[in-house]
């Protein structure tokens, strides 16, 4: 279990950080956005060395992501994304079937690559990272169609299959890429808020999962996921709690690393929602034996009801607790311990 500090305001956000830069100066030039990388990783420094003192199962960690406007403008090779509210988007969908294709020369690409280039040129074995937040396949077909692909599904359904492999084939052309460019230390490790990870495991966004039916998910986003998967190194999946109901199916897959389930604003928190659902524990505990389960989000008191349910799968525990309920609740899982 560790502070879910992702959420932390103190500590340094590579997202936060350089979409406000980008949002006040859409042209920032390579010499100030390499002195920003250089101020980042300061301000990282300072506040290391508090959390490697600390007995929270957290790991100092850095992702590197400029937003999904940056992800949706790199797969289409264009150069126009608008940083606004802390994100960035890319607002116009491609139309027609042009395939997206790999370029290493696109402004958001090398601008993601710099900064993993620059985090391994000062790495110390004090923080782990990883080099890209990645869609999907299918989910980057959303961004590259945008809605219309809800529809392409019944009307269009060998176009999907195309585009989403197309996404795939991007998504495992990167990730060579990037290892092929960069020396990263053997056995160095990634890690993703907080997390180890395989040290060639890839952080996917699969929230598109949680919008479709299960029929939709075994045809057009499991198979490109697990090529992506397969190719180049084990996935941590991330989605929602609106697709809970999709946990098992989630879990089927291969080389699942790790399955994250964020709360959505404004609706249960999945950790609270099993401890009251008998059914729906048994399943996600179930899944959990496939891949771990990450859990975010949840408050102190749900840890009681969460005991019970958690020793009998594999989960994450990321509570995002201020400093005195993290002391409550590790106290709780220690005792618990020492009764096994």
């Amino acid at each position: 279990m560790y502070k879910n500090t992702w959420g932390d305001p103190d500590f340094p956000n590579f997202s936060r950080y350089f979409t406000e830069m980008f949002s006040a100066d859409s042209e920032v030039t390579d010499a100030a956005y390499r002195m920003g990388l250089n101020v980042f990783f300061s301000s990282v420094k300072k506040y290391t060395p508090t959390l490697s003192e600390s007995d929270s199962d957290w790991l100092p960690s850095i992702y590197i992501y400029l937003g999904i406007g940056a992800v949706d403008a790199a797969i289409r090779d264009s150069n126009e994304v608008t940083f606004s509210g802390g994100s960035s988007y890319c607002h116009t969908p491609v139309s027609g079937n042009i395939p997206p294709k790999f370029n290493p020369e696109n402004k958001w690409v090398k601008r993601c690559l710099t900064a993993y280039a620059y985090l391994l040129s000062v790495w110390e074995e004090d923080f782990c990272f990883i080099p890209y937040i990645h869609r999907s396949p299918l989910d980057a077909a959303n961004g590259y169609r945008g809605n219309d692909l809800f529809y392409d599904f019944y009307d269009k359904p060998d176009a999907v299959k195309d585009l989403a492999r197309s996404c795939a084939d991007w998504i495992i052309a990167f990730e060579k890429y990037c290892v092929r460019e960069n020396n990263a230390p053997e056995g160095w490790g990634r890690a993703v808020w907080g997390t180890y990870i395989d040290e060639n495991a890839l952080f996917v966004n699969g929230d598109i999962v949680d919008l479709i039916a299960p029929d939709l998910i075994r045809e057009f986003e499991q198979p490109y996921t697990e090529a992506v998967f397969t190719a180049t190194g084990p996935g941590f999946f991330h989605h929602h709690a609106i697709g809970l109901d999709k946990v098992s199916l989630i879990a089927e897959r291969n080389a699942m690393h790790v399955q994250a389930i964020l709360s959505d604003p404004s609706t249960p928190i999945p950790a609270e929602v099993i401890t009251r659902d008998e059914q729906l524990a048994t399943e996600v505990c179930n899944a959990s034996l496939k891949a771990p389960i990450m859990l975010c989000g949840f408050s102190p008191d749900s840890i009681d009801a969460l005991i019970p349910i958690i020793r009998e799968g594999r989960f994450i525990l990321a509570p995002g607790v201020d400093d005195a309920a993290y002391e409550v609740m590790r106290k709780k899982l220690d005792r618990y311990r020492l009764c096994l």
